[in-house]
């Protein structure tokens, strides 16, 4: 089995699979942040992909879904503050996370002192065509499509500022 090794110097940057190989990845080196956020793919397979999302303050405000995928969020560093469509509140912090099955209303934001940096492990749920259709489709509350770059995202729609010098892990 060959291995791919991928990172903040070698980020897949145009979105393709990964060759379904088994890849080496890290979140080390990406820039911690003064303002906004940022999401890069660091790994990806046909069926599982893998972003370092890092956050200055704020979150994914608008409550929202993803009908065909399941996803996992690891934190890293920091804390987040998850709500369900109720607004029941769940606060995960360094090394704990959350899975969130497709189909579930959920929002977040960052509630620690520091920028928040965690995972997002998504994968399809349910039938392949169906998911291929729909791959990053988010949904708002009426079922209407919500992209995450919408002004109703709060701070997951503003692009990061980087602290220059200033990167996770080093």
């Amino acid at each position: 089995m060959a291995i791919s090794v991928l990172g903040p110097a070698g980020i897949i940057e145009d979105g393709s699979a990964a060759n379904d190989r088994a890849t080496v990845f890290s979140a080390n080196g990406f820039p911690l942040l003064s303002a906004g956020s940022t999401t890069d793919l660091v790994a990806r397979t046909s069926s599982m992909w893998v972003h370092v999302k890092v956050y200055a303050d704020g979150g994914e405000n608008a409550l929202h879904t993803h009908s065909t995928e399941d996803h996992v969020f690891v934190i890293l560093d920091g804390e987040a503050t998850f709500y369900d469509e109720d607004g029941t509140e769940t606060v995960v912090s360094k090394n704990d996370g959350v899975l969130v099955p497709r189909g579930t209303l959920y929002r977040f934001r960052s509630s620690g002192s520091t920028n928040l940096v965690m995972l997002r492990i998504g994968a399809p749920a349910g039938e392949q065509d169906q998911f291929e259709a729909t791959w990053g489709q988010r949904l708002g509350r009426s079922g209407a499509p919500l992209p995450g770059d919408s002004p109703e995202n709060g701070t997951g729609a503003i692009r990061g500022t980087p602290v220059p010098g200033q990167t996770f892990g080093a």
